[in-house]
């Protein structure tokens, strides 16, 4: 996320970050916080969340090159890149 450049009118950027990471830090709390590498989420994973249609029109949208997510009914009204998240958890290092 610190090397990721969104809009100028979106409301998550690097600089947010930062501050949230120097405030953690600060008061301790990072240790207590996971680190690792993400991994992409399995389609098992995702229909513990989402119904297979959702799934469907995520993917369709994803290649028909992405946009804005409202057109993803239910979606968070939010910017997204070429590629839909499809990250998980962070697994151990």
């Amino acid at each position: 996320m610190l090397d990721h450049i969104p809009p100028v009118q979106h409301p998550e950027r690097p600089e947010r970050l930062k501050t949230i990471l120097r405030q953690l830090e600060r008061t301790g709390l990072l240790a207590s916080c996971p680190i690792g590498t993400v991994r992409e989420a399995t389609r098992e994973e995702l229909l513990r969340v989402h119904t297979p249609g959702y799934l469907k029109m995520v993917a369709d949208f994803q290649a028909e090159g992405g946009g804005r997510s409202r057109r993803i009914p239910g979606s968070p009204r939010a910017q997204t890149g070429r590629r839909c998240s499809r990250q998980g958890p962070p697994s151990k290092p």
